[in-house]
Parts: C-alpha cells; sequence; structure tokens
C-alpha cells in the first residue's frame, strides 16, 4: 500500500491534482459497468442501449488520456521514474482488465447477454487491449532508448 500511495503521489505531482485521480475512478467504474452489461440481462435493452453508448464512448475518451498524458508528460521532461510507473501500471491494469473479462466471456458464452451493446463491448475491450499492448510496447521501446 505504501508503494502505491507513493506513485499516486508521484503520478499526481506536486500539484495534487484532484482531477486525474478521479478521472481514474470514474475509468474503474465505467469498465465495471461495461463488464455488466456483458452478463446481466437488462428489462428495456432498447432504452439501455443509448445509455451504453455513452459509457463506452467517455471510457474510450479517458483511456485515450491516460495513454495520451505518458507522451504529453515525456516531451516536457519533468515526468519522474515513478509516475511514468504508476501509468504504466495504470495502462497494463485496464489492458489485463479487459483481456481477463474477454477470455471470460469467450468460455462462457452462454452467459453472454444477447444484445448489440454485447457486440459493441468486446469490440472495444478489444481495441482497449491492442491500444494498451501498444502503449506498453512504446514505452518499453523509449526505456531501452534512454538506458
Amino acid at each position: 500500500m505504501k508503494i502505491f500511495k507513493k506513485y499516486l503521489h508521484s503520478f499526481l505531482g506536486k500539484s495534487k491534482n484532484l482531477a486525474t485521480l478521479f478521472l481514474l475512478l470514474i475509468t474503474m467504474v465505467l469498465l465495471i459497468q461495461s463488464t455488466i452489461t456483458l452478463f446481466v440481462p437488462t428489462e428495456y435493452p432498447e432504452a439501455s442501449n443509448s445509455f451504453d453508448i455513452i459509457i463506452r464512448t467517455t471510457l474510450g475518451s479517458l483511456f485515450g488520456y491516460l495513454i495520451s498524458s505518458i507522451w504529453v508528460s515525456k516531451k516536457s521532461e519533468y515526468i519522474s521514474a515513478s509516475s511514468l510507473n504508476l501509468s504504466v501500471i495504470v495502462i497494463a491494469s485496464i489492458t489485463l482488465f479487459c483481456l481477463i473479462t474477454l477470455i471470460v466471456a469467450r468460455n462462457n458464452l452462454e452467459l453472454l447477454v444477447n444484445a448489440d451493446s454485447t457486440t459493441a463491448t468486446i469490440t472495444q475491450y478489444r481495441d482497449f487491449i491492442s491500444a494498451g499492448v501498444g502503449a506498453l510496447i512504446g514505452i518499453s521501446k523509449q526505456g531501452s532508448k534512454d538506458e
């Protein structure tokens, strides 16, 4: 827990940017909600589809922000190693969460809700996995150049 607090403090910076902390919290809530929609049927699928679109769009924006913030910070040369490490942890966690969810869904197809939003959520998780892996590869290549 102390290590997480250290990384969190470094990630938020000296200004203690609470907005970033809340963006991470919102990301986690939306990821959980999207996963629930894969497995729990809704009574009004037509109405909930509009909400699901909003959730997926917001989640995509947040994940894009989390990935892009690394390169913006690296260019400004004040990013600390612990801040970069927390960024890697966040991106890897989201990527692993999506990957595990897709594996569980793939191995338990009978549990999936038969809805249009299921296909969209699965597609978005696939995109998150690809983007997350790409970001982690880019970070690892950059790290090897810095050494």
